[in-house]
Order: structure tokens, then C-alpha cells, then sequence
């Protein structure tokens, strides 16, 4: 009777591989964008403006610091993030698991191209949820709010199919330098690293809220001249990035069960003669 190896553990391991590799793309855009939006916060104050009718790129920069989307997700920032960062994960299991081999190119290329769905989809989608007008132009910045999201959902798109090339248990799989043992140890470490992240983020993001919401929290805050955003995006940083430290330990030390015997080793063995 043939043997069909059970396709569990690798939907196991290429969910997990998603997990963490969404969590490292979204970590990259989100960084990105606050880098971007403290050049918005700079360049709308410098005096860009055409002397022959053009664009007043002023205006468009401080109208990309300052607008609907900005102050939904102030007011809502824990929310927000857990939303952000969710899209990120959920976004990175359907490129995994559905999309990934279907593109060419190397990884980082597979990833942009797409990246350039969940771009679309914010454009026509998200942006007149949150009363950014379709395209983010009843913003007042132009075409800045088309071109900054595009370049934030490349950067996800180029770590998250960098992180995915290949996957991480095809890699184990043709390296053929890990015993079984091994093998096993290090996609059960990487399996509880993603879920650590996941876990350790939404109990991060809790805890910041819940820090910023008290009175001391919110006065030590003010303080430090910083609002409570701070506060949140700190706790689901550190959240994720401890629970993905102490998931992957503890993958490390659970032990494995012992393998199944085969039922050739359970019958008896003929005796001599």
C-alpha cells in the first residue's frame, strides 16, 4: 500500500512563513511612512510654490501631513494599527499560499507585483471609506496621495516576496544539510515565532492603550510632548517582537513526539529456521 505524506504540516509551515513575513513587510512600511510623513511635515512648510500658474506643492505637501485619513487614524489609533498590521498578515497568507508561484520574477519582484492589489484596492476602496475622495484626491495634495502610497506598498511587496523566496520550508526541504530532527525543531521554532507575534502584538497594543488611557500614563505623555500614539505603537512593537522571541524559544524546547513505528517493526520476526 503506497504512503500519501500528509499535506498539514506544510500549510502549517507556509502559514507560519506568511505570519512573520507580513508582520516584517508591514513593520517596513510603517516605517516608511513615518519617515515620509515627517518630510511631508518639513517640505509643507518650505515655500514651494510655481510663479507661472503650476502646482503649489506647499499646500499639497501640508495637505499630505494633514488630512482625513491622518485624522481617522489619530483619533483611532488602536484600532488603526491592529487593522494596519492585520492587513499586512492577511494580505501576506493570500500571497503565500494562492498567488506566489502563479507571478515570475525573482521574489522581490513577485512581491511588488502584488503589492500593486492591496495598492489599487486602498485607492478606490479605503480612501472614500475614510472621506479621502477616490484616489486620495479630495485630500488637496495632488497626485502626492497616488505616488506615497504606491511607494509604501512597494517596500511591503518587496520585503514580503524577498522573505517568501523561496519558502521557508522549501528550503528546508532542498537544503538537505538539516537531519530530521532538526528539520522538525526549526519549523515547530518558526511556527510558535509566528504566533507569538501574532499574539504578543494584540496584547502589546492593548497594554499601550490601556497605559495611555490613564491618568498618569496620559500626563507623563504630555510630558514627554508625545500623544498617545506613542503609547499604542510602542506596545504593539514590543509586543510582537517579545512574543516572536519567547514563541520561537519555546518552539526550541517543547520536544517532539516520538515518530510513529511503521508496521513492519510491530509484527514479530520469524525465529531461526
Amino acid at each position: 500500500m503506497v504512503a500519501v505524506p500528509s499535506i498539514r504540516p506544510q500549510v502549517v509551515n507556509r502559514m507560519a512563513t506568511a505570519v512573520v513575513a507580513g508582520f516584517v513587510a508591514t513593520v517596513g512600511m510603517t516605517l516608511c511612512f513615518f519617515a515620509a510623513y515627517g518630510v511631508a511635515l518639513i517640505l509643507g512648510k518650505l515655500p514651494f510654490v510655481s510663479y507661472q500658474g503650476g502646482a503649489n506643492l506647499t499646500a499639497w505637501f501640508a495637505a499630505l501631513a494633514d488630512n482625513a485619513v491622518i485624522d481617522v487614524a489619530r483619533s483611532n489609533l488602536a484600532a488603526s494599527l491592529v487593522l494596519h498590521f492585520g492587513a499586512g498578515i492577511v494580505f501576506a497568507v493570500v500571497y503565500l499560499m494562492l498567488v506566489e508561484r502563479r507571478l515570475f520574477g525573482v521574489g522581490w519582484q513577485r512581491g511588488v507585483m502584488f503589492a500593486l492589489v492591496p495598492w489599487a484596492l486602498s485607492l478606490i476602496v479605503f480612501f472614500p471609506l475614510v472621506g479621502a475622495g477616490m484616489f486620495g484626491m479630495a485630500i488637496g495634495a495632488g497626485p502626492l496621495p497616488i505616488i506615497g502610497n504606491l511607494v509604501l506598498h512597494v517596500v511591503y511587496g518587496a520585503v514580503l516576496g524577498e522573505m517568501c523566496r523561496p519558502s521557508f520550508q522549501d528550503s528546508l526541504e532542498e537544503d538537505g544539510e538539516l537531519c530530521d530532527a532538526d528539520e522538525r525543531a526549526e519549523r515547530r521554532s518558526f511556527g510558535t515565532l509566528a504566533a507569538g507575534i501574532v499574539v504578543g502584538g494584540i496584547v502589546g497594543t492593548a497594554g499601550g492603550y490601556a497605559v495611555a488611557a490613564t491618568g498618569t500614563g496620559g500626563d507623563m505623555l504630555l510630558r514627554l510632548g508625545l500623544s498617545s500614539w506613542f503609547m499604542v505603537a510602542a506596545g504593539l512593537f514590543a509586543g510582537a517582537s517579545w512574543g516572536g522571541l519567547l514563541g520561537s524559544l519555546f518552539g526550541l524546547n517543547v520536544k517532539p513526539a516520538a515518530p510513529a513505528r511503521a508496521a513492519s517493526e510491530l509484527m514479530p520476526k520469524p525465529g531461526p529456521g
